[in-house]
């Protein structure tokens, strides 16, 4: 029960007791009073009547007494009347019928008048002659206690509705500000570091409310002083001053970092360098704002010749040359090659005496190192400044083979199985009418052509915290590239569903095989996240399988958070609610102020691997500390990922992480 529940009960009990008490203490002594008060009047007729009949009681049949007593008793104030002779013959008797008008008949139950029987000595001359008995009628005092009780019961009654409403009010503004308080704290808990505006009234409560805020205050301010040292460090070591993009040497960790993803996930990456041969002509007859301008011209038409792209990152090695990364299984080199090559001869004029712009690329093969890549990229450039080739034709040899559209096509049909996977909430109910083991009936078909494999994730006691799944693509006898189905599957507007069967098959796998003990991580990939139609049938499958599955973790890119943030808000909001974690992975990645985890209800952040594979440097390290000390201030957990070497792991363990993840540690294995 909720503090104000108990307190508002307890008021209300308070007061009814008062209420209660009250009324039943003023009945209490009105009943009192009108007791001696019928004690009293009964005894002074006693004694009057005793009186007045002494010198009539020798008559012959006691008429005169008689009579003066009947004057008296059909007044209706009494009871009864007796006069009891000394050896005990009742000469005179006379009583009243116990009837009442305009009194409740419970309330004489409730409420018993017992007026005394009162005596007076009756003498016939010197000698005692008998006893006067008189008892008072109680008509007439259980009226008047009747009214009494009207009167106080309405006064009480009224007494009761203002004290309540005043101990309403006085407990409703004590716990605005408890509940003040208490959403503060928990948007606190949620990483939202904000001020409580309510003033309380009471001394103890203003203090709790401004010992909150300060803290608040302290962290936010502590958060955006450690982020701006950090986006300091992250500009000078990874960003181009003039153009904002990464540098050489965020283009060399970037390189590292997916040569290492493709252990995982075998994508093909290329590899583009582009040189401005005019920037030196340019700077010695317009100035250095003209080279600028020159650069920055450039970058635009890159941009926008590799617009359609999925996964483009432009890079200024250094003044005059831009490398270009692509990840894109379906977009064929030439192409790309053939886009640039119109952007660049738009630009062709005499202002650039050496050309616009000219560019080779490279199919980057496993295990080949940044430097070398880059020599043969030199190479090329320079063989194709001083040999003229034809546009279409430079390079061709490097070109791998790749499937065709119509083949993409049919190989994403057959994963995703359309009529039985994406079918199971097509009815009304939702996922209601599907248990388990129907579910996994309905996945069977997947096994043949989706494999799992998992990866722990150690902490710092070398205890799983939870084991990060991966999916293989099956064709035939052939393993084909996560990254190139997912490409492909957006590229052909099939990526939702391509999803939905991927989260499908783990989940059905994991309720399969049901180990609790154990947390398995499932990774969202980037462009889901802008559709909220899949977060719905996500939410929807979670909750009707939550009591069946073990706690789960789910992996976002920081890319897809930065660009659906509000979509990442809904998505993370939701399965906190289920009890489910949450991991903003490849973090610090965008080369961005990471700010924005200040509103995210996170529970992990996974660096990105470029860091680890850089942390021999002394600024990657602060880097690494500081980011580290920024997460643990608003209670985030830091995870390293990729750590490939032992060197990298002992260097990890220098620093205050809290998860560790990599084929140093341990590589990937069947999910069985």
């Amino acid at each position: 029960m909720k503090l104000g529940s108990q307190l508002y009960l307890l008021a209300f009990v308070v007061v009814l007791y008062s209420f209660c008490a009250s009324l039943a203490n003023n009945i209490t002594s009105m009943k009192s009073y009108l007791d001696d008060q019928l004690a009293s009047h009964a005894q002074d007729a006693a004694n009057n009547l005793g009186l007045a009949i002494t010198p009539y009681l020798d008559e012959p049949g006691l008429v005169v007494a008689q009579t003066m007593s009947n004057a008296v008793f059909d007044s209706g104030y009494y009871y009864s009347l007796e006069l009891v002779r000394s050896d005990g013959e009742v000469l005179l008797k006379n009583s009243n019928p116990f009837e009442l008008e305009g009194v409740p008949f419970w309330f004489l139950h409730v409420i018993k008048l017992s007026p005394p029987i009162m005596q007076s000595e009756v003498n016939s001359g010197w000698l005692p002659f008998g006893v006067l008995n008189i008892q008072s009628h109680p008509g007439k005092a259980y009226r008047a206690l009747w009214q009494h009780f009207k009167q106080s019961l309405w006064a009480s009654a009224l007494q009761f509705v203002f004290v309540l409403v005043v101990s309403f009010l006085f407990i409703r503004a004590i716990t605005s500000t408890l509940r003040s308080i208490e959403t503060q704290a928990n948007r606190i808990s949620k990483k939202q570091f904000v001020l409580n505006e309510v003033k309380p009234y009471s001394r103890d409560l203003a203090a709790v409310v401004h010992a909150i805020n300060f803290m608040a205050n302290n962290i936010r301010r502590s958060f955006s002083e450690h982020t701006a040292s950090n986006e300091s460090l992250i500009r000078e070591a990874y960003i181009d001053n003039l153009t904002g993009l990464p540098n050489r040497r965020s283009a060399s960790q970037h390189f590292t970092n997916q040569q290492a993803l493709r252990e995982q996930h075998d994508s093909r990456f290329l590899l583009f360098l582009i040189t401005l041969p005019s920037l030196k002509e340019v700077n010695e007859t317009e100035g250095y704002g003209g080279g600028d301008e020159y650069v920055k011209q450039a970058i635009r038409h890159v941009q926008s010749a590799m617009k359609n792209i999925l996964e483009v990152v432009v890079f200024r090695l250094s003044g005059s040359e831009l490398c270009v990364s692509v990840l894109d299984p379906i977009c064929q080199p030439i192409n790309i090659q053939k886009q640039l090559l119109e952007h660049f001869n738009v630009e062709q004029s005499s202002r650039y005496p050496n050309g616009f712009a000219h560019f080779v690329y490279v199919d980057v093969k496993r295990g080949e190192v940044f430097s070398t890549v880059l020599s043969h990229l030199d190479n090329g450039l320079t063989q194709k400044l001083f040999i003229p080739t034809d546009p279409a034709k430079i390079h061709q040899q490097m070109v791998s083979s790749s499937r065709s559209r119509l083949q993409w096509q049919k190989l994403l049909h057959q994963y995703i199985q359309k009529d039985e996977v994406l079918g199971l909430n097509n009815k009304d109910d939702g996922f209601s009418h599907i248990d388990a083991r129907m579910f996994v009936q309905y996945t069977l078909k997947l096994k043949a052509l989706l494999k799992i494999s998992t990866q722990p994730i150690f902490d710092r006691e070398q205890k799983t915290l939870y084991e990060e799944t991966f999916v293989r693509f099956i064709d035939g006898a052939e393993q084909v590239p996560v990254h190139e189905v997912f490409a492909a599957a957006e590229r052909l507007g099939l990526a939702n569903a391509l999803e939905r069967t991927v989260v499908t098959f783990i989940i059905s796998q994991l309720l399969l095989n049901p180990n609790k003990m154990v947390r398995y991580g499932i990774n969202i990939s980037n462009f889901v996240l802008q559709d909220l139609q899949f977060i719905d049938w996500l939410i929807e499958l979670l909750s009707h399988f939550k009591d069946e599955l073990p706690l789960l973790v789910f992996e976002i890119n920081e890319s897809a958070v930065l660009a659906s943030t509000e979509h990442a808000k809904i998505l993370i909001s939701e399965l906190k609610r289920l009890n489910f974690s949450v991991v903003i992975e490849r973090f610090g990645s965008s080369f961005v102020s990471f700010k924005y985890i200040k509103n995210l209800n996170i529970d992990y952040v996974k660096l990105d691997g470029a860091f680890i594979d850089d942390i021999a440097q002394s600024d990657t390290q602060f880097y690494i500390q500081s980011t580290t000390d920024i997460c643990h201030g608003i209670g985030i957990k830091v995870i390293a990922s990729h750590i490939e070497s032992k060197e990298s792991q002992q260097l990890c363990r220098g620093f205050n992480l809290d998860g560790f993840q990599g084929f140093a540690l341990q590589g990937l294995s069947q999910f069985k």
